[in-house]
């Protein structure tokens, strides 16, 4: 028997998958809107039809700014823009994995804004402008809204006029924050500026004294006479430091009040001028001068009696010793705390005792005259009143060097004259020192 034996020959089947172009694919770049605002932000999508072998799609923008990639269909991204520009092209680039050519589309948009220009640190009472225009300059704007807010108060302007540009402008005089907007190609847009109104330089109050002004003032010297004082030249008045004053405590000659009528700070009250002064004297008693008139009855004046009998050849020393008082202290020195005009200059020229009030008035604004006066005068009323406590007051007097303990010019109490038993007093009169 004879054995057969079949072969079965095996040809190995090979199939060959080829990838195939996405003939005709359709490549569409859309925009969330038309336009946006300086700091805003567009949805940009890419669609592409079909989509099977896209790899990115890269967003790149005429601005510069950088681009941005999406793998992932729906292809969108989100752009935020910075700088105006009309007509800004975006463009999508599609790259595809099976080696195709590159796709693409683009679309324009308007990136717009404003631009705001002015002082941001005016002299108060000084003419600002204040200039909105679009950005990027010369688009349509219809119409600008204005407003400025100074302590809790706003102003607003609107401006129609549908010129490429919009000025408000007026005498700045309160610090505030001026905002303006605007429709531009269909977004609305504003900008804003702080303003900080700066003080006038130049309102120093002046500050006089006329030293032993008046030749005649004084009265006889008995207990409780005194022997010198330091007052306002025109009204004699010892509290009336600050001048010119209409009455006690009305300030109303000294400033003038104006009222601002155009711009961001219209209606506003502002002081625009003021004369305050400190404008003092000295005067020193005739009566205790060396060569000054006696006492009805008594044969020798103040100043020989106690030369002889009580301060024994040193009353040069006590006289000078009452003028250093009321002025400057010895020596005679600005802002010594040692003598009544020196004290109030010091207490002028520290706000942490009184401070200058034309200088404090310069600031003060209100919506009314009647309302900025009230200012001036409280103002200006409460720093003459803490000035007098501290200069004018004698409880400091015996810790200085005239009529005090130290420092002193000479020693030795004196004596005073009775009136109706005509006859000089015994050397006890205070202080000791002199």
């Amino acid at each position: 028997m004879t054995a057969h034996f079949c072969y079965l020959r095996v040809v190995p089947l090979v199939v060959c998958l080829c990838a195939q172009a996405v003939v005709g694919a359709t490549v569409e770049l859309s925009a969330s809107a038309a336009a946006v605002g300086e700091g805003g932000s567009l949805t940009f999508t890419c669609t592409v039809t079909p989509s099977t072998y896209v790899s990115k799609v890269t967003f790149s923008y005429e601005d510069g700014s950088a681009s941005d990639e999406d793998t992932t269909s729906p292809y969108q991204v989100s752009h935020e823009f910075s700088t105006g520009m009309t007509d800004l092209t975006v463009t999508a680039t599609v790259t595809y994995s099976n080696d195709d050519p590159d796709g693409g589309d683009d679309v324009d948009i308007d990136v717009v804004g404003l631009m705001l220009l002015g002082g941001t640190s005016p002299i108060r009472g000084w003419n600002t402008y204040y200039i909105a225009r679009s950005k990027p300059t010369g688009l349509s704007v219809s119409q600008y809204d204005w407003s400025y807010v100074a302590s809790g108060v706003t102003n607003t302007r609107t401006d129609t006029s549908g010129s490429s540009i919009s000025i408000w402008s007026g005498k700045m005089v309160v610090s505030g924050a001026l905002t303006v907007g605007a429709t531009i190609s269909g977004v609305y847009c504003s900008e804003q500026l702080v303003v900080g109104v700066q003080d006038r330089s130049g309102w120093d109050l002046p500050i006089s004294c006329a030293t032993d002004n008046e030749s005649g003032w004084g009265d006889v010297p008995e207990a409780g006479a005194e022997f010198g004082q330091n007052r306002d030249e025109s009204s004699d008045s010892k509290g009336a430091l600050f001048v010119p004053q209409a009455t006690d405590g009305d300030f109303s000659d000294a400033v003038t009040l104006s009222e601002v009528t155009s711009g961001p700070c219209e209606d506003w009250w502002y002081v625009g001028g003021s004369s305050l002064e400190c404008d003092r004297e000295t005067v020193i008693n005739k009566y205790i001068k060396a060569g000054g008139p006696p006492p009805d009855g008594a044969d020798d004046n103040f100043y020989d009696y106690n030369n002889e009998n009580c301060i024994v050849d040193d009353m040069a020393d006590f006289v000078q010793a009452a003028k250093n008082h009321e002025y400057r202290g010895t020596p005679a020195a600005e802002k010594s705390e040692e003598g009544h005009q020196g004290r109030i200059e010091n207490g002028i020229d520290n706000t942490g005792i009184a401070g200058d009030p034309k200088v404090s008035v310069e600031q003060l604004v209100a919506q009314s005259d009647a309302s900025l006066q009230g200012l001036v005068n409280d103002v200006v009323e409460t720093l003459e009143d803490d000035l007098y406590n501290y200069a004018l007051t004698e409880n400091w007097s015996w810790f200085g060097p005239n009529w005090g303990s130290f420092g002193s010019l000479g020693a030795g109490t004196h004596a005073r004259w009775f009136v109706g038993s005509e006859t000089w007093s015994d050397c006890d009169s205070g202080p000791g020192n002199f």
